[in-house]
């Protein structure tokens, strides 16, 4: 008798975790394409429409979601005590040089189509200032080393990059593949 009502207590039990990862699955995680149109005030309207469940503890805002492509998402967001727009990482690695050109190329696919903005390569200064509002916290893969366009004095064939997993900075030579993620700030 107690083997029958443990089962179907497990069954009841399972049941209940399984639907409760359902409803977190198609929220949390589960964010819906939005943002595809429109200028970047609307975008994040339609973002917070689509995405209730995506706000947090830090200052950035969800601007644009775009489906997969190969595998990857797209996300930029705003960053709202600068108003600088984030874009995810790009997918491929970059030499210092072509990550400069990277942000600017119009095959960039990560800039969701906003033309409201000139897109370049962060500064290591625009990197100190996202931290500090919670970029950890709010983009997507950070996990990597990002090349910043800011050179380092000290060494004639370096550049300061940043360690996203750890939300520090340091600097290296021009010649080592690093991720790269790019910043649109509107044009004056």
């Amino acid at each position: 008798m107690q083997k029958s009502i443990f089962t179907k207590t497990s069954k009841i039990t399972f049941t209940l975790l399984s639907f409760g990862m359902f409803l977190l699955s198609s929220t949390t995680y589960g964010a819906t394409t939005c943002g595809t149109e429109g200028t970047i005030e609307e975008r994040i309207q339609d973002c917070e429409l689509k995405n209730p469940a995506l706000k947090g503890n830090h200052s950035f805002v969800l601007v644009s979601k775009l489906e997969n492509i190969n595998g990857a998402e797209r996300e930029i967001y705003q960053d709202s005590k600068t108003g600088i727009l984030w874009s995810d990482r790009l997918a491929s690695e970059f030499v210092f040089s072509s990550a400069l050109i990277a942000c600017a190329s119009p095959q960039n696919t990560r800039t969701g189509g906003i033309t409201e903005v000139t897109w370049e390569l962060p500064t290591i200064e625009d990197y100190k200032t996202a931290e500090v509002n919670g970029m950890r916290q709010a983009l997507p893969r950070m996990d990597d080393v990002f090349w910043t366009s800011s050179r380092w004095d000290g060494f004639s064939g370096g550049a300061f990059f940043f360690m996203g997993k750890i939300g520090a900075e340091s600097y290296g030579g021009l010649y080592v593949p690093r991720s790269v993620r790019c910043i649109g700030k509107l044009k004056p």
